[in-house]
């Protein structure tokens, strides 16, 4: 009886459906997990973000912003840094703006305490794993429902 590659790799038909559906859905927070903040902070931001995303896109992402601070990352004194790049993440818009944002990120991170060599790293690890195409919670656009994209299509392969 000739086995399928499906349950060689240990994979049941449950699992393959649901690893399928999440490729599909994507993902998209609804609640910020960041701590150490109030309800009051989390709102200014959110609303600090909508006034950005509008004026640049004149659109309003259809989820609530949400953000996790710096994410799969410390929290140090760099925080801020990632909560101003995770407000023009949720925006999305074109590949030339997320290069921009993730320019900024590691500027600031180094600025703020973090050092060259952390900068460089999330730099690399955003510009590598938040393409707008990726199905995770911190892709660039994570606003919209997946798959999004660039703004400007003809940067899509940025």
């Amino acid at each position: 009886m000739a086995t399928s590659l499906w349950s060689t790799l240990g994979l049941s038909a449950p699992l393959l459906a649901a690893s399928v559906v999440t490729m599909l859905v994507g993902c998209v927070p609804t609640l910020s997990t960041i701590g150490g903040h109030t309800d009051a902070e989390l709102q200014q931001w959110a609303a600090e973000a909508q006034v950005r995303c509008v004026r640049q896109t004149h659109r309003e992402p259809q989820y609530p912003f949400t953000t996790d601070g710096c994410t799969l990352s410390p929290d140090c004194t760099w925080q801020m840094c990632c909560v101003e790049h995770d407000m023009e993440y949720w925006c999305g818009g074109s590949a030339t703006e997320r290069a921009a944002a993730d320019t900024r990120l590691q500027s600031c991170v180094a600025a703020k305490g973090g050092g060259r060599t952390l900068a460089q790293l999330m730099y690399w690890a955003v510009r590598i794993a938040a393409h707008p195409l990726v199905p995770a919670y911190w892709r660039w656009g994570y606003g919209w429902s997946w798959p999004h994209g660039y703004s400007d299509e003809t940067d899509q392969l940025k």
